[in-house]
């Protein structure tokens, strides 16, 4: 009955721990909000993938039917990043 305040919670805490991380990374790193770019979407691929083959559903719909929100999706949330880390 608690469990989605509980996990609201700890989402809020994570995300305000992944603030002070970035912090932390681009304050030792000189300001390489690239390298931080590149270095947090290498891990989540490692995390993601193996997800991916373990959760995939067993049949798909076309590709053709999820492309282009797929697409705009991928452009929004890569620009979202870039923009977080600028700031």
């Amino acid at each position: 009955m608690y469990s989605g305040i509980l996990f609201g919670f700890l989402a809020a805490f994570s995300q305000s721990i992944s603030y002070l991380c970035t912090r932390i990374f681009v304050k030792k790193h000189s300001n390489d909000i690239l390298k931080l770019f590149a270095l947090s979407h290498i891990i989540m691929g490692f995390v993601s993938i193996p997800l991916a083959l373990f959760l995939m559903p067993a049949k798909m719909p076309e590709f053709s039917n999820y492309a282009l929100s797929l697409l705009g999706s991928t452009i929004f949330y890569i620009l979202g990043q870039l923009f977080l880390f600028l700031h």
